[in-house]
């Protein structure tokens, strides 16, 4: 089973989460947040997706301008734009460090919960 940690900071980044798994894999991972948040913080309006065999990738638009750009995790390739639209509310947004390039990804991942994000009732 792995193991998780919450690291202060970690690559210029706070609250980063350490995961241990048991073949002594590390990753370490930024907070997340909502589509929802992610989508009003950018201001994006749109999405569209480009999958090819090694490359998977979310882009966010405004308009007609890319605002955002993610590695589409695996839990949502080949899903399509429509139905990435449509599970919207179990979206997260989040960084992981790549120790190889020695730079955080932004990615898109998907989460079985609901955000709050997506249950708060409109006034």
């Amino acid at each position: 089973m792995a193991t998780r940690e919450t690291l202060a900071s970690f690559k210029g980044r706070n609250n980063v989460t350490k995961i241990t798994s048991d073949n002594g894999m590390v990753n370490y991972l930024t907070t997340s947040v909502s589509f929802e948040e992610k989508a009003n913080e950018l201001g994006a309006n749109g999405l569209v997706t480009y999958e090819k065999e090694n490359k998977h990738a979310l882009f966010l638009f405004s308009g007609a301008t890319e605002v955002g750009r993610f590695y589409l995790g695996k839990n949502l390739q080949g899903m399509g734009d429509e139905k990435l639209v449509e599970q919207r509310s179990h979206i997260l947004f989040f960084e992981s460090w790549n120790p190889e390039t020695e730079k955080w990804v932004p990615c898109a991942g998907y989460s079985n919960q609901e955000s709050l994000a997506s249950k708060v009732v409109r006034f």
